[in-house]
């Protein structure tokens, strides 16, 4: 959060921000004219906050995830942070 999600968004086209806190969903949709703001059903989700970032294409060569290298990058935090799961 802070610099790195500002930096993200603007490299980014669109940005929507999940939010699951004290029994409330919400979702924040931001593009470079307005933020939206909505609640959601009160579904059980599991994860406290989820990001999903529309990436700029004039700023990438590509906008394809290269998910090998993620994963490697992973395997990499792993080492540092053993009780870290991955599903891959």
């Amino acid at each position: 959060h802070g610099y790195g999600l500002s930096v993200v968004f603007a490299l980014s086209k669109e940005m929507n921000i999940f939010i699951n806190k004290n029994k409330k969903n919400f979702l924040y949709n931001l593009n470079h004219k307005k933020i939206i703001r909505k609640e959601l059903d009160n579904s059980k989700n599991e994860y406290s906050t989820k990001i999903l970032v529309k990436p700029d294409e004039s700023f990438f060569s590509t906008t394809k995830i290269n998910t090998d290298y993620v994963y490697e990058r992973l395997l990499l935090a792993k080492m540092e942070f053993p009780d870290l799961e991955i599903d891959y």
